[in-house]
């Protein structure tokens, strides 16, 4: 695998353990300042993003899906 497939494959698996543990600090490093998030209550900056990811997750387990398109 090449190294930039390998370095991609790492930072979505680090963006899914921060999501999934409410790491806001993770959260934060893997966007850029004013990244707006597209999200399924709408597109909102980071910070607001960020508010709603610190909140006590809604249910009780999560489960994420890495996969590859060819």
């Amino acid at each position: 695998m090449s190294a930039v497939r390998e370095s991609l494959r790492g930072l979505v698996q680090r963006y899914a353990r921060a999501a999934d543990s409410h790491d806001v600090g993770a959260l934060r490093a893997g966007f850029a300042p004013g990244a707006v998030i597209d999200a399924t209550a709408g597109p909102s900056n980071l910070g607001q993003w960020l508010e709603t990811m610190a909140a006590p997750p809604r249910h009780p387990t999560s489960m994420d899906m890495l996969g590859t398109r060819s």
